[in-house]
C-alpha cells in the first residue's frame, strides 16, 4: 500500500493518553501536564500519522459490563489501581480537545464500533482492538500496522 491509500482521519482511544501523560507528570503542575497532552495528542494525529481529522473517546463512569458480571467484579482488580495526579485535569482537557465520553460501554468500544465506518487510523495500545481489520497506530510502540480480516480474526481466538 502506498501512503496515498492510508487513512486521513484517526479514531483513537484516548484513555492510554491520560494515563502515559499523566504519570509521566506526577511531579509537574497541572498546566505542564495540559501542554504535555495537547503536544503528544497532536504529534500522533498530525505530524505522524498525517491526518487531516480525527474522533476521541473517553471511557465514561457507566459500562454495560459492570452488570453482566455477575460472578466477578468486572475488572474488580484494577479498582484500587492508582490514577495519575493530573487524572481528572487531562479529561476535561481531551474533551475540550474534541474527545467524547463514551457512556455504557469503554472508549475502546466506541472507538471498536467507529471503525467500521470507514477506513480510519485506529490509534490505541488494547490489544482488544487488534481483533479490528485496517491501519492500527501504536503510540508507545511508536508504530503504525495493518491487520487483515484473517489476522483480526486470529488475534479475536488467540483472547478466546
Amino acid at each position: 500500500m502506498t501512503f496515498s491509500d492510508k487513512p486521513t482521519e484517526a479514531i483513537v482511544d484516548a484513555d492510554f493518553l491520560v494515563y502515559k501523560v499523566g504519570f509521566s507528570c506526577e511531579e509537574e503542575e497541572e498546566q505542564w501536564a495540559l501542554n504535555r497532552l495537547t503536544e503528544w495528542f497532536t504529534d500522533i494525529i498530525y505530524m505522524r500519522l498525517k491526518c487531516d481529522d480525527y474522533r476521541a473517546w473517553i471511557t465514561g463512569k457507566t459500562n454495560f459490563r459492570f452488570e453482566v458480571a455477575t460472578t466477578v467484579p468486572y475488572k474488580g482488580n484494577r479498582k484500587d489501581a492508582a490514577k495519575p495526579k493530573h487524572y481528572d485535569a487531562l479529561r476535561k482537557h481531551l474533551m475540550k480537545l474534541g474527545a467524547k465520553m463514551s457512556e455504557g460501554e469503554e472508549a475502546d468500544d466506541a472507538v471498536g464500533i467507529a471503525s467500521t465506518e470507514g477506513n480510519y487510523w485506529i490509534v490505541h495500545v488494547d490489544k482488544d482492538l487488534d481483533q479490528i481489520a485496517g491501519w492500527h497506530y501504536n503510540f508507545v510502540k511508536k508504530q503504525g500496522y495493518h491487520i487483515t480480516p484473517e489476522q483480526g480474526m486470529h488475534s479475536f481466538y488467540k483472547q478466546i
